[in-house]
């Protein structure tokens, strides 16, 4: 099967919407392998399979600003049933995880909790913890939280399962062409390489989406994200930032050549990695890289503390 029908197949199966969206997922796959593409590889596993941690979550999985009820008991047998229970009566560090719940679930399980539910709601029960800790502020004071849960409208799911078909969708629409030329053979080496940072940068665009908008006096723009090892998508952040392609092939060189080192840790890289960032820096502080070293002290540590994925602490 050649790369353009395998394209086919996957747009195809994502206009679908009765298809099986885990079969589609597959072809992602098998995509990714013939394209060399790890962010593809691995968002189509993590789809699949579940996330391993909340922090790698994409935006649209993480379902915000959802409401919470519950069973409330008092004196001489008093009771108030279904009542709407406020967040802010949970300590401050674990409101977000009962208001804003993360969906770490493989497609096929979310398909499954969307058929499983008749009356189209999932309620997510609060852990028996979360009881002591909880302080009455809107009903009468010798009210008790006895039981409580969250509601998940089954739609929420839905929308994840159709976002994911959605950008699938878009990002083989938007690659077509690119993968018709690696196809054809006709590309030199350096051109292929700049077409695979094309289809990374498109990648990133159209299925992870643009992680943040960034405001200045007079304009705003968006950011890329860099995953852990996605050597591709840090350049392309690189490039966002103005740096010359001279400097991210150093960077790179400087990557590979740092790869036996120990793992970096906060702001210290690897020392070739960190003798690039010298270096740039004082380039820009010469003039000879016309970007601000505030850039490559701020946007380049932390593109490269996302590529090595780790914290910011030093």
């Amino acid at each position: 099967m050649s790369n353009k029908d395998l394209l086919q197949q996957i747009q195809d199966g994502a206009i679908e919407g009765g298809s099986d969206l885990s079969t589609v997922l597959r072809k992602c796959l098998v995509l990714a392998s013939r394209l060399g593409n790890e962010p593809l590889k691995t968002w189509s596993q993590r789809e699949l399979n579940g996330y391993p941690k909340p922090s790698e979550l994409p935006e649209y999985r993480i379902l915000k600003g959802l409401q919470s009820y519950g069973h409330f008991l008092g004196f001489a047998g008093s009771s108030m049933k279904n009542a709407p229970v406020s967040v802010l009566g949970l300590p401050e560090k674990v409101r977000d995880s009962f208001s804003n719940r993360r969906v770490l679930q493989g497609v096929q399980e979310i398909a499954e909790m969307v058929r499983g539910q008749s009356d189209g709601v999932l309620r997510l029960a609060w852990p028996a913890e979360a009881y002591k800790v909880f302080k009455n502020q809107d009903y009468r004071g010798d009210f008790q939280l006895a039981h409580a849960w969250t509601f998940l409208p089954v739609s929420h799911l839905v929308g994840i399962l159709d976002t994911i078909r959605n950008r699938v969708l878009t990002f083989t629409l938007e690659i077509g062409t690119l993968d018709l030329k690696l196809e054809a053979g006709v590309l030199s080496e350096e051109s292929k390489k700049a077409t695979r940072a094309q289809i990374t940068q498109t990648f990133h665009q159209t299925i992870i989406g643009p992680v943040s908008n960034v405001g200045t006096a007079g304009s705003v723009f968006q950011t890329m994200t860099v995953t852990p090892q996605d050597l591709e998508g840090l350049k392309a952040r690189l490039r966002e930032t103005g740096l010359p392609e001279s400097e991210i092939q150093e960077l790179e060189k400087a990557i590979k050549e740092d790869e036996g080192e120990p793992r970096p840790a906060g702001h210290h890289f690897g020392k070739s990695v960190a003798k690039w960032m010298g270096e740039t820096v004082k380039k820009s502080a010469t003039g000879l890289i016309k970007i601000g070293t505030d850039v490559i002290a701020s946007v380049a540590t932390k593109a490269l503390q996302d590529y090595y994925g780790v914290g910011g602490g030093t």
